[in-house]
């Protein structure tokens, strides 16, 4: 069964699931899962992939599009930054991954560590922007939910 990765916490329960076929489609859902949310994310902060490069995370004018830049400080991460090709390469293996079943391909490296990069390059871009200009913490308030009131 494939390894799904996940922050340890307090709250984890351990699975512990035979290798079965309904339980590696779970395991397959939550990693199409993963794929996506990541996808998403940088997607959000503004970088997409287009011919290996980074570029700028191109939008509608739809009114129920959301992204980094309709909230308030929310600023889009600059597609000729360093942290935006490194964005950009998950970007399209996490998009080629979820479009079809692939193994053994050139796709770019989304494996945990690059996913794990991926995902503290993006907190960490929130965090200096929408968070801190309102005096906020991105992980207390993702980590501590029962502190919220």
């Amino acid at each position: 069964m494939p390894r799904v990765y996940h922050i340890q916490s307090s709250w984890d329960i351990p699975l512990r699931l035979p290798n079965t076929v309904p339980n590696r489609c779970i395991a397959n859902c939550v990693n199409e899962g993963r794929h996506s949310a990541i996808r998403w994310l940088i997607f959000f902060v503004g970088i997409m992939e287009r011919d290996g490069q980074a570029i700028e995370t191109i939008y509608t004018t739809k009114a129920t599009d959301v992204w980094i830049g309709r909230f308030d400080h929310g600023q889009m991460l600059d597609p000729k930054c360093s942290d935006a090709a490194k964005l950009a390469l998950v970007y399209k293996g996490c998009t080629q991954a979820t479009g079809h079943p692939t193994e053994g391909t050139n796709h770019p490296d989304i494996k945990e560590k690059a996913m794990s990069d991926a995902l503290q390059i993006v907190i960490y871009h929130l965090q200096k922007t929408i968070y801190d200009a309102q005096g906020r913490n991105l992980a207390h308030y993702t980590l501590r939910l029962d502190d919220l009131s």
